[in-house]
């Protein structure tokens, strides 16, 4: 992470670290939006069903006034949130719309792509089709999606007013379940890895951490669209062009997309359409207005969406915070000092201020609490009508944008108003549970429940009964005379993917009614181990990592990411599957 400016920890480094590993599978990722109107996480609710009702479609009367507008959840398996607001709008919507996914659909912000996630989209009730049909379109559609272990669904939906919106970053924030796998110590100390993750947990609650932009806002590697956005406002459109068609291209993991960038290359562009596949928008978009006007580069960048565009601004832009952010820590300490700014108001009221409501501290201000003072203070982001700290960090801010050839004057055309961010941010609710212990080995491997995630099972085991679902047959016998685990035996390794999988997807079900919750328990049935979870087409043939598997929960407010306070428990030493 380094290469995007992410540098400084808040918690003890060296002294107290984990080392795990994340993402194994996409369920072990779990994301709920919290709504700004409501703070409430969106999950797939019906709290006021029937026993005999059919929950995945919606009341014919409800979609009688045409010009109605309605709010969804969205849930979404191991897809991208644009990808799945795609799919969704080509599989609902009426043949008679001609509109975009991007213009029929709002949604709030951009989601994990490997990963389970709920979040809330709007549409428009006459431009999508009857109740009676949804449930069948969407079937036949993951019937497709499991095949690449994906899933979609889309929960009740709740008509609100014309006047309602979800626009770019308005949420409340969003609320993680992550399981962390082969967790164990990486530290000088001797405490254990409980009692490490305990006080680590203490420390984000108590300090927080640095509020950095994730290397996800970024792309990573080739895909770095931080170089695109710099590229942009230098005015190099073919540079651009270049990058954005390397993207995937170059980094092994889409042999079509290697073909569409030597077409490309070689400026037979017709090639490169034929050859770009589905899902690569940007890329098709750009060599069709090549195709039309060889050479014209800022044409063919003014075709691809806005939003595409300010994305690839943002993350340079994003860039450039961190960078900031990092000096002001390491040059100027972990205190507020003089010059540094403050929203003009209390932290807590920050999402319903103006942007531009922020205020240069006084020397008595810093010098009153200066520890405390530093949860308040922000960085702005590049604007060129934006308000500098009066301290050596302006100093630095000039010189980072002059190495790169642009100033702050460049960023006019992002056509945003000053914005500015807070330097750190707290978790909320945090809580870090041990749920077992896998064993050595392959194909033998079994999952030993700790207390807490004993407690889990049963409780699982409970809602199955509940719903009606046949527990013996959804997860079967493991050992001694009791089923699934009911004698304290160890689950066998598929039995415990599966506990895994849907404990998660619960979290993102929380409902009342029997029938709801056993339709989405059954989207694991039938299954064999690991299809549809996220482990790929052979999940059964990785190993699964051996050691202790801790699920860790926490709320961030909205723009914070959660692979950076995760960056905190392990200081750079874990895995990631990709």
């Amino acid at each position: 992470m380094s290469s995007f400016g992410i540098r400084v920890f808040r918690t003890d480094a060296g002294a107290m670290c984990l080392k795990g590993i994340t993402r194994y599978a996409a369920t072990d990722f779990a994301v709920q939006e919290i709504s700004l109107q409501n703070g409430t996480a969106a999950s797939l609710v019906a709290p006021q069903a029937s026993a005999n009702r059919d929950l995945s479609a919606q009341p014919q009367k409800q979609d009688a006034d045409k010009s109605a507008w309605y709010l969804g959840c969205l849930y979404k398996e191991n897809l991208s949130s644009s990808r799945a607001v795609e799919l969704l709008w080509n599989t609902l919507r009426q043949f008679s719309s001609k509109k975009e996914a991007g213009a029929a659909v709002q949604f709030a912000g951009h989601k994990d792509r490997r990963a389970i996630t709920c979040q809330h989209v709007r549409l428009a009730s006459r431009d999508i089709v009857p109740p009676s049909i949804r449930k069948q379109r969407l079937s036949r559609l993951n019937k497709t999606l499991a095949t690449q272990g994906s899933r979609i669904e889309l929960g009740p939906l709740q008509r609100v007013p014309a006047s309602f919106r979800l626009r770019k970053g308005e949420i409340a924030g969003n609320r993680f379940h992550i399981l962390i796998r082969g967790v164990e110590s990486d530290s000088e100390s001797d405490m254990s890895t409980a009692a490490i993750a305990e006080r680590l947990v203490e420390q984000l609650m108590e300090r927080g951490f640095v509020n950095y932009y994730g290397e996800q806002r970024f792309g990573g590697g080739v895909r770095n669209g931080a170089a695109m956005g710099l590229c942009l406002l230098k005015g190099q459109w073919r540079t651009s062009a270049d990058l954005l068609m390397q993207s995937y291209a170059q980094d092994g993991t889409d042999s079509s997309m290697a073909q569409a960038l030597a077409a490309y290359q070689s400026r037979d562009y017709l090639a490169a359409v034929k050859a770009i596949p589905e899902g690569f928008a940007p890329q098709r978009s750009l060599c069709m207005h090549l195709m039309q006007r060889p050479g014209d580069f800022r044409g063919a960048w003014m075709r691809l969406p806005a939003r595409f565009r300010s994305l690839t601004l943002d993350s340079y832009a994003s860039l450039v915070w961190n960078r900031v952010a990092s000096h002001r820590l390491d040059e100027m300490g972990q205190e507020a000092v003089e010059g540094d700014l403050v929203y003009d108001a209390h932290p807590s009221a920050h999402l319903s201020m103006p942007c531009s409501s922020v205020r240069r501290l006084t020397r008595q201000e810093a010098a009153a609490a200066p520890v405390d003072r530093l949860v308040d203070v922000v960085l702005s982001l590049p604007s060129p009508n934006v308000t500098l700290p009066a301290n050596r960090t302006a100093d630095f801010y000039r010189s980072t944008l002059a190495e790169d050839g642009v100033s702050l004057a460049a960023f006019g055309v992002r056509g945003t108003d000053a914005s500015y961010r807070p330097l750190l941010v707290r978790p909320s609710d945090m809580k870090m549970e041990h749920i077992g212990t896998y064993d050595d080995g392959f194909g033998t491997a079994s999952f030993h429940l700790s207390e807490a995630g004993r407690g889990l099972y049963d409780a699982l085991q409970a809602r199955l009964v509940e719903a009606g679902v046949d527990k013996g047959s959804f997860l079967p016998a493991c050992g001694g005379s009791g089923g699934g685990g009911d004698d304290g035996a160890p689950l066998p390794e598929p039995v415990a993917e599966r506990f895994l999988a849907v404990m998660q997807r619960i979290t993102m079900c929380s409902v009342q009614s029997g029938v709801y919750l056993s339709q989405r328990l059954r989207w694991t049935q039938g299954r064999s181990d690991g299809e549809g979870d996220g482990h790929g087409a052979a999940g059964s043939e990785r190993q699964v990592p051996a050691g202790d598997v801790y699920r860790v929960s926490f709320s961030l407010p909205a723009g914070a990411y959660a692979t950076v306070l995760l960056r905190e428990l392990w200081k750079g030493t874990h895995r990631s599957f990709s």
